[in-house]
């Protein structure tokens, strides 16, 4: 029993009816001012007692007790909200939601909104300040402001939606947005190129699967095949777009689609309609190669003129000077131990939500492990991290904020590696197997204005300076190749081991890239586009 309730005055009367909606039966008629017990709300209808009559009563009309029955849509605005059994702090909680989430709105009591999370299946009490009740027809997020600003101004928005199919890919496609770079099934494939996508197959996607999908789609105009994260190693010894094209061919791709699918059908996509393809009045940018399975270029002309043969450059690059605006970009102050330590609540052992990485690819996914509970230096209570790879990411903008993660299947490492060089935000990440290797390699990176560090057993290793930007370097290539294999040499000896390292370490701070990553504000289930803590609850005395 929720207690009691009244009709309000915005009418007379009111219909008790047998069922939640205006199809059942009418049993009586309730009269403005009326006294009910309020049993339970039912999406738009309230179940009530009445009269010594049980039925159902339009929401609409029902006050109770200083709660205001309604049904209508909020939009959470708090990051990380206490949901509770009961309208006050002094009650239990019940689950958390987070900034941007729909959520159902049923009552409003005393300043607290009666909610329920339909994809959590959360449901309780929230104060007012930390939700908003949702305007039809607004942008909900910030993400659907952004989307509906750029379609107005005539922008190209790429989309990336490997998580999406059915219903929810088309709702995505009709906002707009089309296209999508994270293709990873063939069937996937068929199902955007029919929803009118442009699809766009990196290398890492790509099977004989996907090859005979793309030879016998029926739209050839919509596929490219295009690039994603092109670590230095791999761009100056394996190549790049013509990389791809042989690496599909190798599967089964014709040769001539998939030189369309790199050349003018991507020049399409970004509007460049000079470039593309050999034709009167386009730009000459050509390349010549033997073979279309094996595509090495052995010339390149630029807008018709010869800048390349035999993999030899015959005319000086620019090289602008960037320092005034790309320099002493690293606005981080420096890392210590305890900068690293996770605190928890006091008890034997703690739920704690970790990052689960198989090894091979930059898809993570969401677990929980019981971890137990020790002291840190000082005596406070910490999570004892053994056997797991520490992930902390620092914001390098000025901001005093960091995030802390662990991940699983990674580990165990002996030393520690900080780098800027990431997605997308670029800030300080830092992995590694001891809080004070880890503090070595980040202020390494900070005293070096951004780059790549490694650090083991209290000693700095290879450093790779990226003082432009914390991204770039005014290094030769070859200065710079020889510097990352180092790094990564290191890396190995300190038991880092990725099929793809570079992009591991790079996407894991992604907070894009699914199932769950961390950022500077802490771990992100990409999924539900949310925040989660990394430790849930405590256990134990």
């Amino acid at each position: 029993d929720n207690g009691s309730a009244v009709i309000d005055g915005n009418c007379s009367y009111v219909n008790l009816r047998s069922g939640p909606s205006t199809d059942h039966e009418i049993l009586t008629t309730i009269g403005e001012g009326s006294q009910l017990d309020l049993l339970s709300v039912d999406e738009e209808w309230c179940l009530v007692t009445y009269d010594g009559q049980e039925g159902y009563v339009n929401a609409e009309y029902v006050y109770s007790d200083g709660l205001s029955v309604l049904v209508t849509e909020g939009v959470v605005i708090g990051d990380c909200v206490n949901v509770r059994s009961g309208p006050s702090t002094d009650y239990s909680i019940a689950g958390k939601v987070y900034a941007g989430e729909r959520v159902t709105l049923t009552a409003l009591a005393d300043g607290w909104y009666a909610i329920t999370d339909e994809d959590s299946g959360v449901s309780g009490y929230i104060r007012g300040d930390y939700i908003r009740e949702y305007v039809p027809g607004e942008a909900s997020s910030i993400g659907e402001a952004v989307v509906e600003e750029a379609l107005k101004r005539g922008c190209l928005v790429d989309g990336h939606v490997s998580l999406l199919t059915g219903r929810d890919l088309q709702a995505f496609r009709a906002a707009g947005i089309d296209s999508d770079h994270t293709l990873r099934t063939a069937d996937k494939l068929r199902e955007e190129l029919a929803l009118g996508f442009n699809v766009q197959i990196q290398s890492g996607n790509l099977s004989r699967e996907m090859a005979e999908a793309m030879n016998s789609a029926p739209v050839q105009d919509q596929i490219c095949l295009v690039t994603d994260d092109v670590p230095l190693p791999k761009l100056m010894e394996r190549g790049h777009l013509n990389r791809v094209v042989a690496e599909a061919v190798a599967l089964g791709l014709d040769p001539v689609r998939a030189v369309r699918f790199a050349t003018i059908n991507p020049a399409r996509r970004l509007r460049l309609y000079d470039v593309g393809a050999i034709a009167p009045g386009m730009i000459a940018d050509i390349q010549l190669v033997r073979d279309l399975r094996e595509p090495r270029p052995e010339a390149v002309f630029c807008a018709g003129r010869l800048v390349c043969r035999g993999g030899r450059l015959l005319e000086p690059l620019p090289r602008p000077d960037l320092s005034a605006v790309l320099r002493g970009t690293v606005r981080c102050a420096p890392v210590a131990e305890s900068d690293l330590v996770i605190p928890a609540p006091a008890g034997e052992t703690a739920l704690v939500n970790v990052i689960r990485e198989d090894g091979v690819s930059a898809r993570t996914t969401r677990a929980q492990r019981e971890l137990p509970v020790t002291a840190d230096a000082d005596g406070h209570p910490a999570l004892d991290t053994g056997g797991y790879l520490k992930m902390a990411v620092f914001n390098r903008y000025g901001k005093r904020q960091h995030g802390l993660a662990l991940i699983e299947g990674m580990g165990p490492v002996s030393g520690a590696v900080a780098l800027t060089y990431g997605h997308d935000a670029h800030n300080l990440t830092v992995f590694g197997g001891n809080d004070a290797d880890m503090t070595l390699a980040a202020n390494g990176v900070i005293e070096m204005q951004g780059g790549i560090c490694a650090a083991s057993g209290g000693r700095l290793l290879t450093q790779v300076p990226l003082p432009l930007a914390g991204l770039l370097s005014p290094e030769r290539p070859e200065t710079l190749l020889a510097q990352l294999r180092a790094f990564l040499s290191d890396c190995a000896r300190m038991g880092f081991h990725h099929k793809d390292l570079m992009s591991f370490f790079t996407i894991m701070p992604l907070a894009v890239s699914p199932e769950i990553k961390c950022t500077d504000r802490g771990l992100v289930d990409v999924a539900h586009k949310r925040f989660l803590p990394l430790i849930e609850e405590r256990r134990g005395s």
